[in-house]
């Protein structure tokens, strides 16, 4: 599966985000006054926490998940009690702060859930497979998931693209762009038109494409990236 890098940072700015929405609530929950610059300084915290967590994760890959969890806690709450009492508020007791720290955790974590359900959702979509073109891969009425934002398939992938008659069609990708294909006088439908060719060149986004069961009267198919819909994922 390609992700590509819009992608990735749209990712990166939501979780961002999320941790902001997070910040403010539990603030403004537990009157915790700050300045601009403040929360700036706290949220750039969190996020070094983050970074580090994730160093940590690669680390000890090998530890339990349960126990690296409550080592990730108990940073968690080490940083947020130390920034808040060091530079904003030293009057709040430290039970106090534990507490907003509790209450900042579960924030963010029921933000993220109800955050990454809307993005993915606009991004991953379950299909149900029609026919046995795909056989034995896929087969009629299996249900898959499809990533709508994989648009650069790699060899071998499965994609559902758009056909000339605006209908949608299953095909495994078996040529990339660049790539000169040896079809020895083989049918190939190109440009909407069924075409006998010895060999082409693929141009850029331009994609081989095959089905998987013989039985079936679809010709191989030269389509243009622009007509990819999405990547066939795992099986549900």
């Amino acid at each position: 599966m390609h992700i590509p890098l819009w992608l990735v940072l749209i990712l990166f700015i939501f979780v961002i985000l999320m941790v902001l929405v997070a910040d403010l609530i539990t603030l403004k929950f537990f009157k915790i006054k700050l300045s601009r610059i403040q929360k700036t300084k706290l949220l750039l915290a969190q996020l070094g926490l983050i970074a580090v967590i994730s160093l940590i994760n690669q680390v000890l890959k090998n530890t339990p998940s349960g126990l690296l969890n409550i080592l990730y806690i108990i940073l968690g709450a080490a940083v947020w009690v130390y920034f808040i009492n060091k530079f904003i508020d030293k009057e709040q007791p430290i039970a106090r702060l534990i507490s907003s720290y509790v209450f900042n955790y579960i924030a963010i974590l029921i933000l993220l859930v109800i955050g990454l359900i809307i993005v993915l959702a606009s991004l991953i979509q379950t299909v149900k497979i029609s026919g046995n073109s795909m056989y034995p891969a896929l087969k009629a009425n299996e249900n898959v998931l499809t990533y709508k934002f994989d648009k650069k398939p790699s060899l071998s992938s499965i994609i559902i693209y758009k056909i000339p008659s605006g209908t949608h069609a299953l095909g495994r990708v078996k040529g990339l762009p660049g790539q000169i294909l040896e079809l020895k006088n083989q049918p190939v439908e190109l440009n909407g038109k069924l075409t006998y060719l010895k060999t082409y060149h693929l141009k850029n986004n331009e994609y081989y494409v095959t089905v998987d069961n013989s039985s079936y009267n679809i010709p191989a198919r030269i389509i243009n990236g622009s007509n990819i819909i999405s990547t066939v994922g795992q099986k549900i």
